[in-house]
């Protein structure tokens, strides 16, 4: 999906919380003649949204995410180039409901990827053009994916909607505390999410299996960050690409935030049909899956 410079096409794929703590302190009366005695302040007060037990309630705000119309995503997501990690972040919209996705690399010229349901559509640098009579994107089925597919079919291990679903079958919940995320108030919460449980959380079945490649079945601790509303603002997750081969003490960490709720720009539209190549039509072209 998001790759880590133009001119090839970028690899992508996929957050979270706030809230304002108060430290207070009571005032016991006790003894003989009511002596007032200071007792020890107590820890900070969550909103009600974010009270409970930290497993229902993270998984919670997950659902409610994935279910609000829209919001500003920022990821970053680790990649192989020349055979060492590395990362690359992407900037962009998502429209929850209607399943669109719009990403961009900002220090990438013309780097970018469009979603729509099943269909991922990708910029190809511009010297692809005159091989492909004019064709600026190529457009890919994500039911296609099969497990020795090129990325951007790999990275789909992380796209943001399915990360965010995900969560809402984290288990092993516990509170961290109060923390900044983008100059907002959240609270930290950390989990762990086992790919069995992942598979019928709601994901669609291509992400389940990429999701499953990259951990190798493995159970996986994740760090989510819940605003007062009860919606994710970041995560994090180590995630590395699926099938990588990584040195041992590698720390491939994938993360999403999350923002401008409601108000993020949606209005992206799928390229024109004249202009989008198959996969099959960039066969002859250098530089292809690597």
């Amino acid at each position: 999906m998001l790759r880590p410079s133009a001119p090839r096409p970028f690899r992508s794929r996929l957050l979270f919380g706030s809230l304002a703590a108060a430290l207070t302190a009571t005032t016991l009366l006790s003894g003989c003649g009511g002596s007032a005695k200071a007792a020890a302040p107590v820890g900070p007060t969550l909103p009600p949204v974010l009270q409970g037990d930290p497993t229902q309630v993270v998984a919670a705000a997950a659902g409610r995410t994935v279910g609000s119309p829209n919001a500003g995503i920022a990821i970053t997501v680790p990649v192989l180039q020349e055979g060492k990690l590395a990362s690359v972040n992407g900037e962009g919209t998502a429209d929850f409901p209607g399943s669109r996705l719009r990403l961009v690399v900002p220090n990438a010229e013309k780097a970018e990827e469009r979603q729509f349901d099943r269909s991922l559509f990708v910029l190809l640098p511009e010297q692809a053009a005159p091989l492909l009579a004019g064709k600026k994107w190529v457009k890919l089925d994500l039911d296609q994916a099969k497990s020795a597919s090129p990325d951007p079919f790999n990275l789909y291990a992380f796209d943001p909607k399915q990360l965010v679903t995900a969560v809402t079958a984290v288990t092993h919940g516990t509170v961290v505390g109060p923390e900044q995320v983008r100059g907002a108030a959240t609270t930290h919460f950390t989990g762990t999410l086992d790919p069995s449980a992942v598979t019928s959380s709601g994901v669609d079945s291509t992400f389940a299996a990429q999701f499953a490649k990259a951990t190798k079945g493995a159970a996986t601790p994740v760090d989510v960050w819940l605003d007062d509303t009860g919606l994710v603002r970041k995560m994090s997750i180590q995630l590395p690409p699926p099938g990588a081969a990584l040195t041992a003490g590698s720390n491939p960490i994938a993360s999403v935030e999350l923002y401008d709720f409601g108000t993020a720009d949606v209005s992206f539209t799928q390229p024109p049909a004249a202009e989008v190549a198959g996969l099959d039509d960039l066969s002859g072209l250098s530089g292809h899956g690597d």
